[in-house]
Protein backbone atom coordinates (compact mmCIF):
# COMPACT_ATOMS: atom_id res chain seq x y z
CA UNK A 1 0.00 0.00 0.00
CA UNK A 2 1.32 3.50 -0.78
CA UNK A 3 1.78 6.03 2.01
CA UNK A 4 -1.09 8.25 0.89
CA UNK A 5 -3.58 5.38 0.85
CA UNK A 6 -2.25 4.00 4.12
CA UNK A 7 -2.85 7.36 5.83
CA UNK A 8 -6.38 7.60 4.43
CA UNK A 9 -7.28 4.00 5.22
CA UNK A 10 -7.69 2.97 1.56
CA UNK A 11 -6.23 -0.05 -0.21
CA UNK A 12 -4.15 0.30 -3.33
CA UNK A 13 -1.81 -1.85 -5.35
CA UNK A 14 1.11 0.60 -5.38
CA UNK A 15 3.49 -1.25 -3.11
CA UNK A 16 6.78 0.22 -4.24
CA UNK A 17 8.19 3.62 -5.04
CA UNK A 18 7.42 5.06 -8.44
CA UNK A 19 10.17 4.28 -10.90
CA UNK A 20 10.58 6.21 -14.10
CA UNK A 21 11.89 3.89 -16.79
CA UNK A 22 11.94 5.31 -20.28
CA UNK A 23 14.10 4.26 -23.15
CA UNK A 24 14.04 6.08 -26.42
CA UNK A 25 16.33 6.57 -29.32
CA UNK A 26 17.09 10.28 -29.62
CA UNK A 27 19.39 11.41 -32.42
CA UNK A 28 21.11 8.05 -32.45
CA UNK A 29 21.66 7.94 -28.69
CA UNK A 30 19.92 5.55 -26.37
CA UNK A 31 18.38 7.19 -23.31
CA UNK A 32 17.86 5.10 -20.20
CA UNK A 33 16.32 7.20 -17.47
CA UNK A 34 17.05 4.63 -14.78
CA UNK A 35 20.56 5.96 -14.82
CA UNK A 36 20.84 9.57 -13.77
CA UNK A 37 23.28 11.99 -15.27
CA UNK A 38 24.29 15.45 -14.27
CA UNK A 39 24.29 16.73 -17.83
CA UNK A 40 21.77 19.19 -19.11
CA UNK A 41 19.74 19.18 -22.28
CA UNK A 42 19.66 22.31 -24.39
CA UNK A 43 16.37 24.18 -24.83
CA UNK A 44 16.26 23.14 -28.49
CA UNK A 45 16.49 19.46 -27.57
CA UNK A 46 13.89 19.89 -24.84
CA UNK A 47 11.44 21.35 -27.32
CA UNK A 48 12.02 18.54 -29.82
CA UNK A 49 12.01 15.60 -27.39
CA UNK A 50 10.23 16.25 -24.06
CA UNK A 51 11.30 12.94 -22.52
CA UNK A 52 14.96 13.77 -23.08
CA UNK A 53 14.78 16.52 -20.47
CA UNK A 54 14.48 13.86 -17.78
CA UNK A 55 18.13 12.99 -18.43
CA UNK A 56 19.09 15.96 -16.33
CA UNK A 57 19.25 14.98 -12.67
CA UNK A 58 17.69 18.28 -11.58
CA UNK A 59 14.79 17.96 -14.01
CA UNK A 60 14.22 14.32 -13.04
CA UNK A 61 14.09 15.37 -9.38
CA UNK A 62 11.57 18.12 -10.15
CA UNK A 63 9.42 15.68 -12.10
CA UNK A 64 9.59 13.14 -9.28
CA UNK A 65 8.70 15.87 -6.77
CA UNK A 66 5.60 16.65 -8.82
CA UNK A 67 4.58 12.98 -8.96
CA UNK A 68 5.24 12.23 -5.29
CA UNK A 69 4.23 15.49 -3.60
CA UNK A 70 2.26 17.89 -5.78
CA UNK A 71 0.01 15.73 -7.96
CA UNK A 72 -1.85 14.56 -4.88
CA UNK A 73 -2.99 18.18 -4.33
CA UNK A 74 -5.13 17.81 -7.44
CA UNK A 75 -5.92 14.14 -6.83
CA UNK A 76 -7.22 14.66 -3.30
CA UNK A 77 -10.72 13.38 -4.13
CA UNK A 78 -9.83 11.52 -7.31
CA UNK A 79 -9.33 7.83 -6.63
CA UNK A 80 -8.06 7.41 -10.20
CA UNK A 81 -5.23 9.88 -9.46
CA UNK A 82 -5.50 11.53 -12.88
CA UNK A 83 -2.98 14.28 -12.21
CA UNK A 84 -0.37 11.81 -11.05
CA UNK A 85 -1.11 9.06 -13.51
CA UNK A 86 -2.33 10.76 -16.69
CA UNK A 87 -0.55 14.12 -16.44
CA UNK A 88 2.64 12.35 -15.38
CA UNK A 89 2.46 10.09 -18.43
CA UNK A 90 1.39 12.78 -20.90
CA UNK A 91 4.04 15.24 -19.69
CA UNK A 92 6.63 12.89 -21.15
CA UNK A 93 5.15 13.52 -24.60
CA UNK A 94 4.00 17.14 -24.36
CA UNK A 95 6.42 20.05 -24.10
CA UNK A 96 3.57 22.25 -22.90
CA UNK A 97 2.57 19.94 -20.06
CA UNK A 98 6.15 19.12 -19.08
CA UNK A 99 7.02 22.81 -18.76
CA UNK A 100 3.93 23.37 -16.61
CA UNK A 101 4.82 20.43 -14.34
CA UNK A 102 8.42 21.60 -13.98
CA UNK A 103 7.40 25.23 -13.31
CA UNK A 104 4.97 24.17 -10.58
CA UNK A 105 7.46 21.76 -9.03
CA UNK A 106 10.36 24.23 -9.13
CA UNK A 107 8.36 27.06 -7.54
CA UNK A 108 7.12 24.73 -4.80
CA UNK A 109 10.66 23.62 -4.02
CA UNK A 110 11.72 27.27 -4.11
CA UNK A 111 9.02 28.17 -1.56
CA UNK A 112 9.98 25.25 0.68
CA UNK A 113 13.66 25.91 1.04
CA UNK A 114 15.48 25.81 -2.29
CA UNK A 115 15.31 29.48 -3.24
CA UNK A 116 17.96 28.94 -5.92
CA UNK A 117 15.25 27.37 -8.12
CA UNK A 118 13.31 30.64 -8.55
CA UNK A 119 14.91 31.56 -11.87
CA UNK A 120 14.45 28.04 -13.20
CA UNK A 121 10.78 28.07 -12.16
CA UNK A 122 10.30 31.42 -13.90
CA UNK A 123 11.95 30.11 -17.07
CA UNK A 124 9.67 27.06 -17.24
CA UNK A 125 6.66 29.28 -16.52
CA UNK A 126 7.57 31.73 -19.30
CA UNK A 127 8.22 28.90 -21.76
CA UNK A 128 4.87 27.33 -20.93
CA UNK A 129 3.04 30.63 -21.33
CA UNK A 130 4.61 31.14 -24.76
CA UNK A 131 3.40 27.69 -25.78
CA UNK A 132 -0.11 28.33 -24.45
CA UNK A 133 -0.36 31.68 -26.20
CA UNK A 134 0.70 30.05 -29.47
CA UNK A 135 -2.06 27.44 -29.39
CA UNK A 136 -4.81 27.51 -31.98
CA UNK A 137 -8.35 26.27 -31.32
CA UNK A 138 -7.69 23.35 -33.67
CA UNK A 139 -4.56 22.16 -31.82
CA UNK A 140 -4.90 18.70 -30.22
CA UNK A 141 -3.67 20.11 -26.89
CA UNK A 142 -6.86 22.16 -26.68
CA UNK A 143 -9.22 19.28 -27.35
CA UNK A 144 -7.44 16.54 -25.38
CA UNK A 145 -7.21 18.47 -22.11
CA UNK A 146 -3.46 19.10 -22.18
CA UNK A 147 -3.88 22.88 -22.31
CA UNK A 148 -6.43 22.79 -19.49
CA UNK A 149 -4.15 20.69 -17.27
CA UNK A 150 -1.21 23.00 -18.04
CA UNK A 151 -3.34 26.03 -17.19
CA UNK A 152 -4.33 24.50 -13.84
CA UNK A 153 -0.70 23.76 -13.00
CA UNK A 154 0.37 27.27 -14.00
CA UNK A 155 -2.34 28.73 -11.79
CA UNK A 156 -0.89 26.81 -8.86
CA UNK A 157 2.54 28.11 -9.86
CA UNK A 158 1.20 31.68 -9.83
CA UNK A 159 -0.41 31.23 -6.41
CA UNK A 160 2.86 29.98 -4.94
CA UNK A 161 4.95 32.61 -6.75
CA UNK A 162 2.68 35.42 -5.54
CA UNK A 163 2.79 34.59 -1.83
Amino acid sequence: MCGRCERSGRWCHKTGPLKIRIQKNVRGQRIDLNTTTTGTVSETEVDEVPRATLQSEQVAQLFEHYLNVLACWYDLNDFDCAFARIVGREAQHSVLLLNAVLAFSAIHKCRTGQSSLKDLADDYHARCLRLLIGLQQSDPAVSDGTALAATCLLRSYEILAGE
